[in-house]
């Protein structure tokens, strides 16, 4: 609930910075749960460091299948492509069903085109 909370903040751009903080807490001191790592994603994002939210949702390199609801998919292309990785955002935004998602979170994938 508290992840769910944080997110929604987020997307709102709601006291990025103190949920930014929260999220970090979370994440580190919570399971490896896909969503945390999404929302910890999200407020690096929202905070203007999107290398930092690309180190987030990657690993070895690749983005891993466990991100598979659309909302996290949309976190995860608009991280690709604030990171130049405009190919890999492409694909992936291409799977997204929009009316699965919430306004903000389509927000998010306006720029990929």
């Amino acid at each position: 609930a508290h992840n769910n909370h944080a997110y929604l903040k987020l997307l709102l751009l709601q006291d990025v910075d103190d949920t930014a903080r929260e999220v970090e807490d979370l994440v580190s001191e919570g399971p490896p749960v896909p969503s945390f790592r999404t929302t910890l994603a999200l407020a690096h994002l929202r905070s203007g460091k999107p290398k930092e939210a690309l180190q987030v949702i990657m690993l070895e390199d690749k983005l891993p299948a466990i991100y598979q609801g659309d909302g996290d998919k949309s976190v995860c292309a608009a991280v690709l492509w604030a990171n130049g990785k405009k190919e890999i955002a492409l694909e992936l935004s291409q799977t997204i069903k929009r009316e699965n998602l919430l306004p903000q979170e389509a927000a998010l994938l306006a720029p990929i085109k």
